[in-house]
């Protein structure tokens, strides 16, 4: 059952102005201040990805002396290999049939060169190799990344490129007609 509060204006405007203080106590505060107003004179395009990440995470532990442009390292060299891991392979297999190697991106390795749909079967066998990839420091400049530090992005960051994967298809099928 619903119950209908009835408020006079003065009560409206305080309640209003309780909520903008409690949402206003964020650990980043200023940081998104200043990136609202980027994003209001320059356009959201014009933001970088550490500026992205904050925005996306605002009680982080981040300061401007540094750790900030480490996460953003780490979150650079995470999408590096996910756009890797997308890329289509040219594989390469004896007279059996049987894979031998392949040349371009790991999507052959991991999913069958398919784009995947959000499935949880796919992404479990993105994250394995995933895994594998960032142990093996295929990735020069992406040497010592842990996986753990940016964990909480990997999801939200497969579910990006395959929406990127399907835009790119759907203008290059325009392109075509």
């Amino acid at each position: 059952m619903r119950k209908i509060l009835k408020l006079t204006e003065s009560e409206l405007v305080s309640l209003v102005n309780k909520m903008i203080t409690e949402a206003k106590r964020l650990k980043n505060q200023d940081m998104i201040d200043d990136i609202l107003d980027k994003i209001s004179s320059q356009g959201i395009d014009s933001l970088d990805d550490t500026e992205r990440y904050i925005l996306d995470n605002p009680d982080d532990d981040l300061d401007k002396t540094g750790d900030s442009d480490f996460m953003s390292h780490e979150l650079d060299c995470l999408k590096s290999y996910i756009e890797f891991m997308f890329e289509p392979s040219d594989v390469e297999t004896d007279e059996d049939g049987n894979y031998v190697n392949h040349e371009g991106g790991d999507l052959y390795v991991w999913n069958n060169n398919e784009t995947p749909e959000d499935t949880d079967d796919c992404f479990d066998r993105f994250v394995g190799y995933l895994g594998e990839l960032v142990n093996s420091e295929a990735f020069v400049e992406c040497e010592g990344m842990d996986l753990n530090d940016v964990d909480a992005h990997v999801y939200e960051f497969f579910l990006d490129e395959i929406e990127r994967q399907k835009h790119f298809r759907d203008d290059f099928d325009e392109l075509l007609q």
